[in-house]
């Protein structure tokens, strides 16, 4: 049975230029889903820092031999706490799905870049990434990072790498270039969610694909449905709003 797909990406629909975001990187941009004039596509920046505020975007789409890339631009991420740029794709109830995605980074001195996934929000989620020339697989929950596993990895700003992520319930495996560096189980992995890119240091990716089997597909549209019928009964509580 062929594999259900929840997300093909090239960029290939972006034009060039700043991906649309919350020119004040503000609380507005954080907590609520704000359309600006600009392409979304099936993706979300949320904010995660208001020091940005004047600095431009931090994510901007790029051509070269007439191919598109994502590209994050920021290069500090420390101040005033921890933080960590990312695009956001899908939901919280995909799950049992997997990731796969380019990245070329464009500087190995400092920072991280790699893939999200089990997202809940931008704060709690697992990354598989690069960082002090490491390949991690690691939980975020807000500033804290825990390091489920490392391993030494030599990587450089010349070659561009394709990250995979299998979850299956509690068990994830994650491969670089086809190759198996992690294969484990964690309690993080159950709660699913969405797909993310993440950097903190420039950082260009060529696609994303997300896959999921036919009969997950049709659980995840299930969860999906039940949640908003049962919004839709509590509000059914309430007085309608009126202009």
């Amino acid at each position: 049975m062929a594999d259900f797909i929840l997300l093909n990406e090239d960029f290939s629909d972006f034009p060039i230029g700043e991906f649309p975001y919350d020119k004040n990187h503000s609380a507005m941009g954080e907590y609520h889903f704000i359309h600006y004039p600009g392409y979304y596509g099936k993706w979300h920046d949320p904010v995660c820092n208001h020091t940005y505020n004047g600095q431009g975007a931090s994510w901007i789409i790029s051509e070269y031999n007439g191919k598109h890339f994502m590209e994050q631009m920021r290069i500090r991420n420390d101040k005033p706490h921890r933080t960590f740029p990312m695009l956001t794709s899908g939901d919280r109830f995909w799950r049992d799905y997997t990731i796969t995605a380019s990245v070329r980074m464009f500087t190995t001195k400092w920072g991280n870049a790699g893939i999200g996934f089990c997202c809940q929000n931008s704060a709690n989620l697992l990354v598989l990434v690069f960082e002090e020339h490491e390949l991690r697989l690691e939980y975020r929950h807000k500033e804290e990072v825990t390091v489920l596993d490392s391993v030494p990895f030599d990587y450089n700003c010349d070659d561009t790498y394709v990250l995979k992520a299998e979850i299956q319930g509690s068990h994830v495996i994650c491969s670089v270039d086809d190759k198996v560096y992690f294969d484990l189980d964690t309690e993080y992995a159950r709660q699913g969610g969405k797909v993310a890119i993440t950097a903190t240091i420039p950082t260009q990716f060529g696609f994303v694909n997300v896959t999921t089997s036919e009969s997950t597909a049709a659980s995840i549209d299930a969860a999906r449905n039940a949640y908003k019928a049962e919004c839709e009964d509590a509000q059914a509580h309430y007085p309608k709003m009126k202009l």
